[in-house]
């Protein structure tokens, strides 16, 4: 209930997109260790309420797992897999350690659901520029510690 509750308040606010993660309270960097996660069918759950929720289907819900640090690689694979079987808009496997992990990731995933990558300095994700993330298959990228000056 509260999902749909925050979905359809954000969305009348003017959200594009709202991002749902599966890190229990509180809530973790991506990049830092010592991470919980709650149950992947609760996330499902959580997710299927917030497609429900939404009135226009030009917003987003963003589908985030955190289980690349907790689980490695094999638990964040299955976890992205429930979420895009879920229906998410988009996925966001956080904290991509390697080249080896990207491949994998897209081999699976790339023409299913679009795939997003967060670079931060001093993160675990190896730093690339939004044209090599592209042509590796990535739809949308955020450098949150960046800045720009005009």
């Amino acid at each position: 209930m509260n999902v749909m509750r925050s979905v359809r308040m954000l969305e009348r606010s003017g959200a594009n997109a709202i991002q749902l993660e599966d890190q229990t309270y509180p809530k973790r960097c991506g990049h830092l260790r010592g991470k919980t996660l709650v149950p992947t069918a609760e996330m499902v759950g959580k997710l299927k309420a917030a497609l429900d929720a939404r009135h226009s289907d030009r917003t987003l819900v963003i589908g985030r797992t955190d289980a690349l640090a907790v689980e490695g690689i094999d638990g964040a694979m299955q976890r992205a897999r429930a979420y895009r079987d879920a229906g998410v808009d988009l996925l966001f496997i956080e904290g991509i350690r390697s080249d080896t992990d990207i491949e994998r990731i897209m081999t699976e995933f790339r023409g299913q659901v679009p795939i997003m990558a967060n670079m931060v300095e001093g993160g675990d994700t190896p730093l690339q520029n939004a044209a090599a993330l592209q042509a590796q298959g990535f739809s949308l990228v955020i450098f949150p510690g960046a800045w720009y000056v005009p």
